[in-house]
């Protein structure tokens, strides 16, 4: 359910009409109050009422002043429902414009004021899943999983069988994370087993492809890797879904890379980039730099790779991705390394592996100590060289990252030798 300013706005004419038997003061103040804001307004969804590049300020004082307006009017008309829903429309643009504390305390208040209700199931699953995605994005694996399991649960109930199968494809790329490939492949399992009930699931299931796809690329399984990437990009060109394709693109590319075929590569990374700008997808835009700058690092165009990873910081900032932000770091590392800035160097790879660890992203760290190791090894500082290629080991082999083990292996045989 998305609640428009009209809706609201009918609303608070059925109040006016009552406004003399009202009792309470402040709420008749309130609704005057709100029906003057809205009546600035054009009949549009309240997520697309504030643009945060304009003010984000004057933005942000607005929706305080709803969020308050609305709060007080809710205890004097039974249409709570669709009055709830706005306050999370409200919730999820402050989302929108940066101001996650914000979002979070106003999600937290609904909850605490719609345990009972026939809008409840819907509403509290929607709101878990924004949480969920809130504490996803920040690396904060647990909170993550923990309200999108509730809203899983609250879906189901509802008989929403996609949105409770998009979950389950997070949930399982919230396993990679974590290190646990075969909670993961559950995951994506459970997805198809509701697709085989549910026709309207393909674009969750293309979804599960591409993760699986991913795992496989992590355990060196590069036919299962083709395969289900190939299936996911079949299935969102079938949709028309370009965004999601250039995402496939992305991990295709990826593929390509360690199977040493750099022109294929590029052409996906170039494909996925002009689809994602037409798109405007900037937090999926930032993910193709970080790998475009990774391309050209391998190819040692160490200019051009600073150029991407400098865009990529940008955009990760703003989003307040923590992993995005360490993977930059970790390639500022990399290219400090290459001009032999050895301080600048031990900087930026110690603020890649500090967020890898506070993220509790265990596949980033271990490439992020290993690249580290490689830069000590580099500069002639063996005992350190060797205390991060051994830290990398242990991670990867905790992974079951077989191929990465070896490289490692390879790295520290040059400490022996």
């Amino acid at each position: 359910m998305e609640t428009n300013l009209s809706e609201i706005q009918t609303i608070i004419d059925e109040l006016k009409d009552d406004l003399q038997a009202m009792a309470n003061e402040k709420v008749r103040t309130s609704v005057e109050q709100l029906d003057k804001m809205l009546g600035r307004l054009e009949n549009q969804h309240i997520f697309d009422a504030f643009d945060p590049m304009l003010d984000a300020q004057q933005s942000v004082q607005t929706l305080d002043q709803w969020a308050t307006l609305i709060f007080q009017i809710v205890a004097s008309t039974p249409h709570k429902g669709t009055l709830f829903w706005s306050l999370y429309e409200i919730a999820k643009t402050y989302r929108r414009i940066g101001e996650q504390e914000r979002a979070s305390t106003l999600f937290q208040q609904i909850l605490t004021l719609t345990d009972v209700g026939e809008y409840s199931y819907k509403l509290r699953a929607e709101i878990f899943r924004q949480l969920g995605t809130q504490h996803f994005h920040q690396g904060q694996w647990r909170e993550a999983e923990a309200y999108y399991q509730k809203s899983i649960a609250l879906f189901e109930v509802e008989n929403d069988f996609v949105y409770a199968a998009s979950i389950y494809n997070i949930l399982g790329y919230i396993a990679v994370q974590q290190g646990d490939y075969d909670l993961a492949k559950t995951h994506h399992q459970q997805v198809f087993e509701v697709a085989k009930k549910h026709d309207d699931c393909k674009r969750v299931v293309s979804a599960a492809h591409n993760s699986l796809g991913i795992i496989a690329s992590i355990q060196a399984d590069w036919d299962a890797a083709l395969n289900n990437f190939e299936e996911a990009i079949t299935i969102y060109e079938e949709l028309d879904l370009p965004q999601e394709a250039a995402r496939v693109f992305i991990n295709l590319a990826m593929v390509y890379v360690d199977a040493g075929e750099l022109e294929a590569a590029g052409s996906c990374y170039a494909e996925a980039i002009e689809l994602l700008e037409k798109e405007g997808d900037l937090v999926a835009l930032s993910k193709v730099y970080v790998n475009r700058a990774e391309f050209y690092l391998m190819v040692s165009n160490v200019d051009t790779a600073e150029l991407y990873a400098n865009k990529a910081l940008a955009i990760f900032n703003k989003i307040n991705d923590a992993i995005g932000i360490a993977d930059v770091y970790k390639l500022y590392g990399r290219i400090h390394h290459h001009w032999k800035k050895w301080k600048a160097a031990i900087k930026a790879f110690t603020q890649s592996v500090a967020g890898y660890q506070s993220s509790q992203n265990p596949q980033g760290e271990a490439e992020g100590c290993y690249e580290f190791g490689r830069m000590y090894l580099d500069a002639q500082n063996l005992s350190q060289a060797r205390y991060f290629l051994k830290r990398s080991r242990t991670l990867y082999e905790n992974l079951g990252a077989t191929k990465e083990v070896e490289r490692v292996d390879a790295e520290l045989s040059r400490i022996a030798a």
